[in-house]
């Protein structure tokens, strides 16, 4: 997601404080690139909707990050994974908080679901939306290229097309068939045994 990293990047070097919207299909690097902004401040205050879903979070963890100084002098930063799963009541509460608090925090918010995040929330964050879809064939063989390095394993040219076919484009499925495979199984076993993502 070359062009996704590339404007966040953009807006990180010149002090853009924007709340993010990133959705797509799961293992497709939502998460891993949310922290990524997180650990560039530093810290973040981080949620999952699965588990801090209602409006009390909201009231609480939430408005009172949101409202607290960095002692960095930097933004907060607050990050929802799962945010599909916070209620509607609760979505409705965060979306003042992210009015009252632009100045204050980057607000990053990962869904597999976007049409479960209220239009409210969608239009706050239209111009830093973001599908993070499957991978192109070429980014993925990249990305098994490096892995293969660090786990000191050569794939033979039949395997990397498997794993790439049977992936469908998700780099988490890619990553779980690889391991795998260079953990001695077959490729049947690790489809058949396995929870793939699509």
């Amino acid at each position: 997601h070359d062009e996704i990293i590339a404007a966040i990047q953009a807006d990180i070097e010149a002090g853009r404080r924007k709340s993010y919207l990133l959705y797509g299909p799961p293992g497709t690097g939502k998460t891993s690139t949310g922290k990524a902004i997180g650990t560039h401040y530093g810290a973040m205050l981080d949620l999952n909707g699965s588990d801090d879903k209602g409006i009390d979070v909201v009231r609480g963890k939430i408005k009172t990050r949101a409202r607290t100084a960095s002692i960095t002098g930097g933004p907060q930063v607050i990050f929802l994974d799962e945010f599909e799963e916070m209620t509607n009541q609760a979505q409705s509460a965060l979306k003042r908080v992210l009015e009252d608090f632009e100045d204050n925090c980057i607000f990053i918010m990962c869904t597999n679901n976007i049409n479960k995040v209220i239009e409210p929330i969608r239009n706050r964050c239209e111009g830093s939306t973001y599908y993070m879809g499957p991978l192109a064939r070429d980014d993925l063989e990249m990305l098994l290229t490096d892995v293969c390095e660090t786990m000191e394993h050569q794939f033979t040219q039949d395997e990397m097309d498997r794993i790439i076919r049977l992936s469908r484009g998700l780099p988490r499925n890619a990553l779980l068939i690889a391991q795998t495979i260079a953990d001695g199984n077959s490729v049947a076993s690790v489809v058949n045994g396995a929870e793939m993502f699509w």
